[in-house]
């Protein structure tokens, strides 16, 4: 007679029943998104663009990428944007810590416009 003092009994129930919303939850997409990687962007990245209105740069935070191409940006006021590529500007580190803004077509990042 073997007991399994200690040891807590593992019962096979069935698994536990799925609500409706789970399978918008597991629909989610990755935190990894093609598009922005071919230009060396990620989600959640922050950014500055140039402003349509008054011409000044403002920061916005990478939430994907538009199906006409363009950046799809979170403004500091929450509002959605679709920014073009070239009027949006990445922060870079330099070798000494300091911070510079480049263009995002100018960084290397495996950027090339289309030709059509």
């Amino acid at each position: 007679m073997s007991s399994n003092l200690g040891v807590p009994a593992i019962c096979a129930a069935s698994p536990p029943a799925r609500s409706p919303y789970a399978s918008a939850v597991a629909r989610r997409s990755s935190p990894i998104d093609d598009g922005l990687a071919e230009l060396g962007l990620e989600i959640g990245q922050i950014v500055r663009y140039l402003g349509s209105s008054d011409r000044r740069y403002r920061e916005g935070v990478v939430l994907r990428r538009e199906r006409d191409g363009s950046i799809g940006l979170r403004d500091d006021r929450g509002r959605a944007r679709a920014i073009p590529a070239e009027r949006i500007e990445v922060r870079v580190v330099g070798p000494r810590g300091g911070e510079q803004w480049l263009p995002l077509t100018d960084t290397g990042g495996g950027y090339q416009p289309g030709l059509f």
